[in-house]
């Protein structure tokens, strides 16, 4: 499906709708990324350390945490976007994805 036929067929938003959309998509941003960049600004803090170097899976952990939260982000602002029907279609990556498909029914899904 594309952008156009999704947002054909979604009811519009109302005005206090993209409000309420715009107010929750600030607060899931501003609280996301300052968890991150506290995670961050620790993790580069402790490198500077070599207690860091003996114990790396600290270093990890705090990678996977930001890893996470940044995808927990993604998700919670596409579902906000998506709610009032203004979810962004990457088309560059819908034309990835195609390639990728035909790429394994043309090998016999041989590829993973």
């Amino acid at each position: 499906m594309n952008q156009k036929s999704t947002e054909a067929s979604a009811p519009t938003p109302t005005l206090s709708t993209l409000k309420e959309t715009i107010n929750a998509m600030d607060g899931l941003a501003q609280t996301g990324f300052s968890q991150i960049e506290a995670i961050a600004k620790l993790a580069m803090a402790y490198m500077e350390m070599p207690e860091a170097y003996r114990h790396t899976e600290i270093l990890a952990v705090a990678f996977e945490a930001i890893w996470n939260k940044a995808f927990e982000m993604n998700e919670c602002i596409s579902g906000e976007a998506r709610f009032v029907g203004c979810e962004r279609t990457d088309q560059g990556m819908l034309r990835r994805y195609a390639a990728r498909a035909a790429e394994r029914t043309e090998a016999g899904g041989s590829h993973e």
